[in-house]
């Protein structure tokens, strides 16, 4: 089950260092997408526990086991949370795509 879309708009999580991060955020952003970032799995902890909405993608960059930070992820995001692998460097466009098939953005 997808966490419920508060408020409008939908969260995502980007973790990971890499210079695709940059466009990616700024599109998210111009599309109504909430981005937290995060450079590791303890930052992305920390993001999570402090964030008070519910998490709807998760994009990890630069080939980390997103599928396990995902599943250790879950208690502290409401459920599962859709993943979008970006293994070696991240194409933006692509990712992009990717997070609008999980998580249609606002109208």
């Amino acid at each position: 089950m997808k966490p419920p879309i508060e408020f409008g708009f939908p969260t995502v999580l980007l973790v990971g260092k890499d210079h695709g991060m940059a466009p990616l955020v700024e599109k998210l952003q111009l599309d109504g997408y909430l981005v937290l970032l995060a450079i590791d799995f303890a930052d992305a902890i920390d993001v999570v526990k402090i964030h008070s909405r519910p998490i709807h993608a998760l994009v990890a960059c630069g080939g980390l086991n997103s599928t396990n930070w995902a599943t250790a992820l879950e208690p502290f995001c409401l459920g599962p949370i859709p993943v979008v692998r970006a293994p070696g460097r991240l194409d933006p466009a692509r990712a992009l795509i990717e997070v609008r098939q999980l998580v249609q953005p606002p109208k």
